[in-house]
């Protein structure tokens, strides 16, 4: 049986249905690049890659700052005070990333670069004493200092270094042979992820290692996630920990920051830094019904940041975690921290219709 050949019209009705699939093709792409998660997740990669350009910023100033330090013949008690400004600068701007252990930050031992801590039973400050203690002048660069142990590195060995007998501080000195390769390598650890967060252009691809980028809902669960574990980490790990069961029992230098009283002040810093990630457009994006959880977020945050501002200013850390009537809004604190750490884990999560787990697919 011989068919009857196509005619004109029968052609131009093929053509339009083949116009039309490739149309509903485009239209289907293009809804599923403009996910309702897009517009936060813009907003979050500039958050953090803006505030890791000013952490980049903040570690050359520091940079700066004990290199006039360990000058022959400086000004000691001015270059002293102008270094102990510029590390409070370093830390509130570390605090404000340091939620975020995930990124280029995470590749390298990066992160423990910068800040090894939790320091487990205070190993690695003993460490670092006795390391510090043997130096001569000439002993130690940027290079040499890269290749030795993460607790020898970082804000928390340059604290040491800079609130520890800071009046012995001289251009000869231990603490200026090893504070300027400590100050050096974190300006060149934190220039090197400045660039390299820009140079991912977007959430989905920053937050893997793999090259393969995250779906939106898998990097806003991941943001989340990383958001709600830094608070229960400040609630029990730097509070709770510091505190101990009494205040005879308090161990302040558990707590990061504790030798130059900035404990408070960072985690101010840090929740700060959550506050503002999750306005805005993070708002707009819950469900109607779910936005007084949002707005409850916010309001537990901002309650958070004004307790740690009283508390910055009641004295040292060490004189805050033994005080009976500081310990009470120390005490107090762990509540709303622990309540944000579970509307974000678990509450808001759900309300997003998101998965909090991580798995292999993640490309992480």
């Amino acid at each position: 049986m011989i068919g009857r050949p196509f005619d004109a019209g029968c052609v131009r009705r093929m053509a339009c249905l083949v116009v039309l699939a490739l149309l509903a093709a485009c239209g289907a792409e293009r809804r599923h690049e403009e996910t309702p998660y897009a517009a936060f997740l813009g907003q979050a990669f500039e958050h953090v890659a803006a505030d890791y350009e000013a952490l980049a910023e903040r570690a050359r100033g520091q940079r700066d700052a004990v290199d006039q330090l360990c000058q022959p013949g400086a000004d000691q008690a001015s270059a002293l005070d102008e270094a102990h400004v510029a590390f409070e600068a370093l830390v509130a701007a570390w605090s404000r990333v340091e939620w975020l252990r995930l990124g280029p930050v995470a590749t390298e031992h990066r992160y423990e670069r910068l800040f090894y801590w939790p320091d487990r039973g205070l190993r690695g400050r003993r460490q670092l004493a006795a390391f510090i203690a043997e130096l001569a002048p000439g002993d130690l660069d940027r290079e040499s200092l890269a290749e030795k142990s993460v607790a020898l590195q970082g804000l928390p060995a340059l604290e040491y270094v800079l609130y520890t007998e800071p009046s012995g501080i001289h251009a000869q000195s231990a603490q200026c042979v090893a504070a300027r390769p400590i100050a050096e390598l974190m300006s060149e650890v934190t220039a090197s992820l400045a660039e390299e967060w820009r140079s991912k252009g977007a959430l989905t691809n920053a937050l893997t290692r793999t090259g393969e980028p995250l779906s939106e809902d898998r990097a806003l669960a991941k943001t989340m996630q990383e958001a709600a574990s830094a608070l229960t980490l400040a609630a029990d790990g730097k509070i709770g920990q510091a505190m101990g069961t009494q205040a005879a029992a308090a161990r302040p230098a558990l707590a990061p920051f504790s030798r130059s009283s900035l404990t408070a002040p960072s985690i101010d810093a840090m929740v700060g830094g959550l506050r503002q990630l999750f306005d805005g457009e993070f708002q707009r994006l819950l469900p109607e019904d779910s936005r007084y959880a949002g707005a409850g977020l916010l309001r537990e945050l901002e309650d958070i940041q004004f307790h740690l501002g009283v508390l910055a200013e009641a004295g040292s850390w060490e004189t805050v975690v033994r005080d009976e009537q500081h310990r009470k809004r120390l005490q107090y604190l762990r509540q709303p921290l622990l309540s944000a750490h579970n509307g974000l884990s678990t509450g808001l999560t759900g309300a997003l219709g998101l998965s909090a787990g991580f798995n292999s697919t993640d490309g992480d």
